[in-house]
């Protein structure tokens, strides 16, 4: 049996055993609003999970809620103001779930946190067809995602969202009080309250500039397109916190290339500085994978992802994390399912010997 034909033997059979629990689909689409004249879009996803954690002094299986992502909802309304003017809103939410996984520090025993409700986005924008998109309210800024891009189909999003809030265990000892998801973080800006600008495409070429709240401002260039037959992706950022209490500033960025082989690669890089945060914090990250159409199912992708964490959350300490896995589109159900393996490892100046973290995580996704 050749390796093509192994790996379509593979992927149909772990397709049919993740299909085979329950799974409810709808359709998105547009509704009439009552007393408006904007076109309205409702939709959402719900993602689940089933996680074996492994802390080095304990182990439990946990039915999670979603950690590539969360489960949520969005309203989305636009409108022509002009013939060349859009206006438009979005409200994203994302959704109160039981399934946070992790051990109690006290004696070792599981536990499943809950989470809040909480807006993801929630924005107001004007789009003109040849001089860009003016967006105002709470949304990513400027380089929000910059250091995040990828090709294949995503394993897990940004580091740390696999090991979570589980606590390094040192020896057969307690817990270190050092939480995994708090050592390898990829300095995204994130979301915040703005005004953002985004230029329309130049050669593949777009700029980004946002405004927040406390004084502080991103800029972040983008570049999308095809290079000698290689699909390309880029993007890199600068935020400065100086004009507020944070006084700090991040830069970095990444790259992502995919040949029509369906071979990809990424790298990425990020750097925080500040005269008050007495570290210096580092960030890195190289991935790489194979993506095909094995199936009628959609397209499946075998990838690696190697994330580094240099003083992120305390001078000294390094934090990384190693995953592989596999993630298979379900095209016909508007849905997807990954198999994961996450290693957590965490060295610092002290000395101490930390035990691994090991986790072995499946997750499907429904869109709708």
């Amino acid at each position: 049996m050749d390796i093509k034909t192994l790996l379509k033997t593979s992927v149909a059979a772990g397709a049919l055993l993740a299909v085979a629990a329950p799974m409810q689909t709808a359709e998105a689409g547009s509704i009439a609003a009552a007393n408006s004249k904007m076109d309205l879009k409702v939709g959402g996803r719900v993602i689940r999970g089933i996680m074996y954690l492994d802390d080095g002094n304990n182990s439990q299986l946990f039915h999670t809620r979603g950690r590539s992502a969360d489960t949520e909802v969005y309203f989305s309304a636009s409108g022509k103001l002009t013939e060349s003017i859009t206006v438009g809103a979005l409200h994203r939410e994302d959704m109160n779930e039981v399934g946070q996984p992790g051990f109690a520090t006290g004696d070792g025993q599981e536990t499943n946190g809950a989470d809040a409700d909480a807006q993801k986005y929630s924005y107001v924008y004007f789009k003109h067809k040849s001089l860009g998109t003016l967006t105002m309210g709470f949304q990513g800024e400027a380089g929000d995602g910059a250091v995040n891009i990828k090709k294949g189909g995503s394993i897990i999003g940004s580091p740390g969202l696999m090991t979570g809030t589980t606590q390094f265990t040192t020896g057969t000892a307690g817990y270190s009080g050092i939480t995994a998801n708090a050592q390898v973080s990829n300095l995204d800006p994130g979301s915040s309250n703005e005004i953002r600008y985004d230029s329309p495409s130049i050669s593949g070429f777009t700029l980004a500039l946002s405004q927040h709240t406390d004084s502080g401002w991103n800029a972040a260039l983008r570049y999308a397109g095809t290079i000698a037959g290689i699909s390309v992706s880029a993007g890199y950022h600068y935020l400065n916190e100086s004009g507020g209490a944070a006084n700090v500033h991040d830069w970095g960025g990444s790259i992502a290339a995919q040949h029509s082989s369906g071979l990809h690669a990424s790298i990425a890089d990020a750097h925080r500085r500040g005269a008050g945060l007495a570290r210096t914090p580092d960030y890195r990250r190289y991935s790489g994978g194979y993506e095909a159409s094995l199936s009628s199912l959609g397209k499946t992708d075998f990838a690696v992802q190697y994330f580094k964490g240099d003083d992120v959350a305390a001078a000294g300490r390094d934090g990384t994390e190693l995953t592989i896995g596999v993630h298979q589109s379900l095209d016909a159900i508007g849905g997807k399912i990954s198999l994961s393996y996450t290693k957590a490892e965490l060295d610092d100046t002290t000395g101490t010997a930390y035990n691994d973290i090991d986790v072995i995580y499946l997750e499907t996704q429904v869109n709708f």
